[in-house]
């Protein structure tokens, strides 16, 4: 569960749409970061491990809704998974989990302007299917009709002649803590540790290109063009480079990154 943290944090600061591989390899090391300094009440993470505050970023646990994958018409508290997927959007971005018994099933379900996003961080392939020698993948969907119909074949693949599947949808909400005021204010205490070295780093660019510039160099800095932008859209383990017209209608995007066993820990 915390990669899918992670990766819904994440959102906050980057579309998924504009994440490329480098992004999603970033989101596991979250993840993993966010499991080993987290205090855990299970053996795996769940709903009430999630921190009220990660990277100075306010997050709060909303409501969730349950019920079993395959049913189309059942009663209160109980609900479809059209249904739960629908209501949940509504509220924020949704942590997603299924699965009879542990280790449960969690992926991320994130709601943008650009439409739905799925990112599984397990293993798996280009299809978004499980292989034991794979790489962590999100999703593009138009509707929450196509996110179901992905969620029910990943379903089908992982708990195939096991029954009707239990799952729940938690709502995840974030609060990005306003920017400091720029004008100065008595109460101030001293940098922290993290925003201290980030001043320093922007203070000795600063000095540098003052010294270029006496020295008549006004050559840009950045040494990234156009051809370096990464496609959205399809990314496997070996190429950064897109094609596409290779990914299929799930519009699945692989990253970079191949799971080791410690990124199942936190289904």
């Amino acid at each position: 569960m915390a990669n899918s943290v992670a990766a819904i944090v994440q959102s906050l600061s980057l579309s998924p749409l504009k994440w490329t591989t480098q992004t999603m390899n970033q989101i596991l090391e979250a993840g993993d970061k966010l499991y080993t300094n987290t205090y855990c009440s299970h053996k795996y993470w769940c709903y009430d491990d999630i921190p009220e505050f990660i990277d100075s970023i306010g997050v709060k646990k909303c409501q969730s809704f349950h019920g079993y994958l395959n049913s189309i018409k059942l009663e209160h508290p109980f609900y479809t998974l059209e249904e739960a997927l629908k209501i949940s959007f509504d509220q924020s971005h949704v942590i997603f989990t299924m699965g009879n018994t542990e280790p449960f099933y969690t992926c991320a379900a994130i709601k943008d302007s650009s439409g739905l996003f799925f990112f599984d961080p397990h293993s798996r392939s280009i299809t978004g299917m499980p292989t034991s020698n794979g790489a962590a993948v999100l999703s593009f969907h138009q509707t929450v009709e196509d996110l179901k119909k992905c969620i029910k074949h990943l379903s089908d693949c992982l708990y195939s002649n096991k029954g009707d599947i239990y799952f729940e949808t938690m709502t995840l909400s974030l609060i990005k803590e306003p920017e400091s005021s720029s004008e100065t204010s008595s109460d101030f205490s001293g940098f922290s540790a993290q925003s201290e070295g980030s001043i320093s780093c922007r203070l000795f660019l600063a000095e540098e290109n003052i010294e270029r510039a006496k020295n008549g160099d006004f050559s840009d800095i950045s040494d990234i063009d156009d051809g370096d932008a990464v496609d959205f859209d399809l990314h496997d383990g070996e190429h950064e480079d897109c094609d596409q017209g290779s990914h299929d209608n799930n519009g699945i995007a692989p990253t970079a990154s191949d799971t080791d066993d410690h990124d199942l820990k936190d289904v």
